[in-house]
C-alpha cells in the first residue's frame, strides 16, 4: 500500500550494514539495478559491484524496484546467461 511504502521509506527501518564483507564474497554475483529505484539506486548497486572481487552489473533503464516484472524478458535472459556461466566451471565438492 502507498501509505505503507512512504511510511518505510521515509525511516530508517532495520537496514543491513554489509558493506565491510563485500571483499569476502567468493561467490561469483550478479547486481541488478532499475533506473527509477529510489529504494537503491543505481549508484549504490555500482558500488556494491565495484567492492564485490567477482561481480556482474546491469541496468535496467526502463525498471525502478520490481525489474523482474517490470523487464521480465530481459531481466530473465541475464540471469540465466549469468547462472549457465557461474554453474559452467562449478564442481561439486569431493567428499
Amino acid at each position: 500500500a502507498p501509505d505503507v511504502m512512504r511510511h518505510f521509506a521515509t525511516q530508517d527501518y532495520g537496514g543491513l550494514d554489509v558493506e565491510d564483507q563485500l571483499a569476502a564474497v567468493t561467490q561469483p554475483t550478479l547486481v541488478l539495478s532499475g533506473r527509477h529505484d529510489r529504494t537503491c539506486c543505481v549508484e549504490a548497486g555500482a558500488d556494491m559491484a565495484d567492492r564485490l572481487p567477482d561481480a556482474r552489473f546491469t541496468v535496467f533503464e526502463n525498471s525502478a524496484h520490481m525489474l523482474f516484472a517490470e523487464e521480465e524478458a530481459r531481466y530473465l535472459s541475464i540471469v540465466r546467461d549469468f547462472l549457465d556461466e557461474a554453474t559452467a566451471t562449478w564442481a561439486p565438492p569431493s567428499t
